[in-house]
């Protein structure tokens, strides 16, 4: 018998019989049927983990858990695998130091993580490891009286301008021009509508309003259905000239 917290998940039932066993633990059987990590347990729930050898902790695991105790182990093992990642990486900077002739200090490695904006030297070994920080980029750095600088000068540590959320999503939306309307479909200039904000990529119709111009709403935007029935003679077509698939901040 386990007393748990309301909420409680059968990953919190996993981390409360044993770390290693939340640790491994990839699903659960809760009277005797298959549910998922992130299963609220109910009172008189029967649990059985499931556990593989070749699971580790996740990062969304913090989100399905509710246990101080299993949020602790998860954190814990997190952290421990992230500096075993940075370890890596403190060995590829230190061969590629080597390689370039340049001294591996602290000092020098503290310009590196300043240049590239990062808080810590464990945070740039981790960022080589994963791949985020190509090694191949540090020929563009020298070493001048025992400390490392940029070619095209010295490193530079101004922080540079932040760019507020309107402007991160501007750039990641596009132009306008990147979406063309009518039968003919031509680069008419156009709003997008507040109501559903259709991003590229999204099915979209042109609505003619009377005082705005042209709105883009998305087919399954709330108001579609109405401005298609009332008001068919004033839709027209539109479509994104660019429909690759792009990743957007959310």
């Amino acid at each position: 018998m386990k007393t748990l917290p309301i909420n409680a998940t059968a990953l919190d039932f996993a981390f409360d019989i044993h770390t290693k066993v939340g640790e491994k633990c990839i699903g659960a059987k809760v009277n005797h049927k298959l549910v998922p990590l992130s299963y609220k347990l109910k009172s008189g729930d029967q649990v059985e983990v499931l556990t593989s050898s070749k699971q580790m902790p996740k990062e969304d695991w913090l989100g399905y858990v509710v246990t101080a105790r299993a949020k602790g182990k998860i954190k814990n093992a997190l952290k421990e695998e992230r500096k075993r990642i940075a370890d890596d990486g403190r060995e590829m900077l230190e061969r590629k130091f080597n390689h370039l002739k340049i001294d591996f200090t602290v000092q020098n490695i503290n310009e590196l993580a300043n240049y590239f904006k990062l808080p810590s030297s464990q945070e740039l070994f981790y960022r080589i490891a994963v791949g985020n920080i190509d090694v191949k980029h540090l020929k563009d750095f020298r070493q001048e009286h025992g400390k490392i600088v940029h070619k095209s000068g010295e490193i530079s540590k101004k922080q540079e301008h932040h760019k507020t959320l309107e402007q991160i999503v501007s750039e990641t939306r596009g132009k306008a021009d990147m979406l063309v309307i009518g039968e003919n479909l031509q680069k008419i200039d156009y709003k997008l509508s507040p109501c559903c904000t259709p991003i590229p990529g999204d099915d979209v119709f042109g609505f003619v309003t009377i005082n705005e111009g042209i709105k883009i709403h998305r087919v399954n935007c709330p108001n579609a259905l109405q401005l298609l029935a009332n008001y068919a003679y004033r839709v027209v077509k539109a479509k994104w000239t660019s429909q690759e698939l792009i990743s957007f901040l959310a």
